[in-house]
């Protein structure tokens, strides 16, 4: 039988919890009842708002106990009156999440590109899923960051965008919008209420983010991406955005050009690019200035207060030498993945001064706060990967002659297969040795994964972030754990990156 009710446990504080309802139209209200560390039952009730086919709805929970588990279920009726007089949970069925940790940094899970529908075993489909879910059952996870691709909605544009009946459409087309978000939303939910993924989603406290599949492949690089059509889909996927992703996220930053977010928690910093709402290679823009404004501004608030900073950029800044891959796919009678993505790449030529400005945001502020470790975190290639950049500037050289180094991590994809065949040889070729970011000013490596000697991790993943040691503290001079949890392998692929 088909769910009725999705639940997302979405951004949470020490003491804070908000919590994602959809429920299918029957349902008007809902409750969510839950306990703190095995104590009293309390509840809160709230009008779900219309989101056709759904409603949807935020429970909002606060001053609970710090870092407290919480047990809880949610109920959906058509009026209060129909929702049980006393709140109860089931007798060993309750959900449960646990608050982010009082006194340490959080272990972060880093996930992207659930192209589930591309993988017919379903066992395997959701086999990473699956590990995830026993990780944080197992208390080595704390928080969830999706980097993107939380969706693979391309099926839409292709269905819609084939036909003629669309003639004529644009953002001004009200009820055809209207029609396509309602497909977006059928897309969520229908993703996300699979009952290994839904397991996840509500176990753990996540953020999100958002790349192009949210929308359809390549959004924003693609020439006729500026047409009132394509953006007739843009609309109607950003709205279906904001309700399952952004509904239950931690504050937006800057203003409503951009869904960027940030938040600190026990010295680290998590700051979201929104890198597809203002995303358009005619235009030479990737965030927009505006969304520039408003990152600067917050680190200026927050850098004080952080030990470490983690950037959220579904694309990663260093992956390929564009200009590499271009030699080699004129040898090639076809474009293979992830290498059609070019335009896409934060070093090709129209994004290039965005990706300095950010660059020398971030390096600039690591000078100012020498304490402060930065890291950027992706998903998108379909690979995993580990890496370095740093600044050839001489301003940016500290007195030691240390350099300010950041360090990138992305794990791609929980769902997507990676690329085989000719397209990972030629990926190999182009993702390794020094690179360029747009300019010789930053320098970028990608690692190899330990005795492994590849630099890319060729399987389906997802990460797990440590930045404290056994005894909760914080690692010396920003040194960080990650491992790798992959398809097929049996144990973690464990890598310690080192700071300065």
């Amino acid at each position: 039988m088909a769910a009725s009710i999705l639940v997302v446990v979405g951004h949470c504080t020490s003491t804070t919890a908000r919590v994602l309802v959809c429920a299918r139209k029957k349902h008007a209200v809902a409750r969510i009842a839950y306990r703190t560390n095995g104590g009293a039952i309390a509840s809160v009730t709230t009008t779900l708002t219309d989101a056709p086919p759904y409603r949807m709805g935020v429970f909002e929970l606060s001053g609970l106990p710090p870092g407290a588990r919480v047990e809880y279920a949610v109920t959906g009726a058509e009026t209060i009156a129909d929702l049980p007089v006393a709140p109860t949970l089931p007798a060993g069925g309750a959900l449960e999440f646990r608050l982010l940790p009082a006194g340490r940094p959080p272990r972060i899970a880093l996930v992207s590109c659930n192209g589930w529908f591309q993988i017919a075993d379903e066992v395997r489909r959701f086999a990473l899923w699956k590990s995830l879910r026993e990780e944080i059952a197992a208390g080595r996870v704390d928080l969830v960051v999706y980097a993107g691709d939380q969706i693979y909605a391309d099926p839409i544009w292709m269905d819609h965008d084939s036909q003629p009946r669309n003639a004529g459409l644009a953002p001004s087309s009200i009820r055809r919008v209207e029609q396509l978000t309602v497909r977006y939303r059928e897309w969520y939910f229908r993703t996300w209420t699979h009952p290994v993924t839904q397991s996840v989603l509500a176990s753990c406290p996540s953020v999100m983010t958002w790349d192009d599949h949210d929308i359809y492949d390549g959004w924003g690089s693609n020439d006729d991406d500026v047409a009132p059509p394509q953006q007739a889909f843009f609309v109607a996927a950003r709205r279906a955005f904001l309700d399952f992703q952004m509904s239950h996220g931690p504050p937006s930053i800057g203003d409503a050009t951009s869904s960027a977010w940030g938040f600190v928690h026990e010295g680290l910093g998590v700051l979201a690019l929104d890198t597809r709402t203002n995303r358009m290679w005619a235009r030479h823009s990737v965030l927009g200035a505006a969304q520039h404004d408003a990152i600067e501004a917050w680190i200026d608030v927050h850098a004080a207060s952080m030990k470490h900073l983690v950037v959220v950029s579904s694309i990663p800044p260093m992956h390929a030498s564009v200009s590499a891959a271009l030699t080699l796919m004129a040898f090639v009678p076809f474009t293979p993945e992830p290498l059609d993505d070019l335009r896409d790449a934060w070093v090709a030529r129209n994004n290039r001064m965005e990706l300095q400005r950010l660059m020398l945001r971030l390096v600039g502020t690591m000078q100012s706060f020498p304490a402060l470790r930065i890291s950027i975190v992706s998903g998108d290639v379909h690979v995993g990967t580990l890496g370095r950049i740093e600044s050839t500037l001489p301003a940016h050289a500290r007195a030691d002659g240390a350099r300010p180094r950041i360090h990138q991590i992305v794990s791609s994809g929980i769902g997507h297969p990676p690329p085989g065949g000719i397209a990972y040889l030629l990926m190999s070729l182009v993702t390794g040795g020094e690179m360029e970011l747009g300019g010789e000013e930053f320098q970028g490596r990608l690692l190899p994964f330990g005795e492994r000697g590849d630099c890319a991790l060729a399987k389906r993943n997802f990460a797990v972030i440590s930045f404290a040691g056994s005894d909760n503290e914080w690692s010396s001079h920003g040194n960080l754990i990650v491992e790798f949890h992959a398809e097929g392998e049996p144990a973690p692929i464990v890598q310690r990156l080192l700071g300065i």
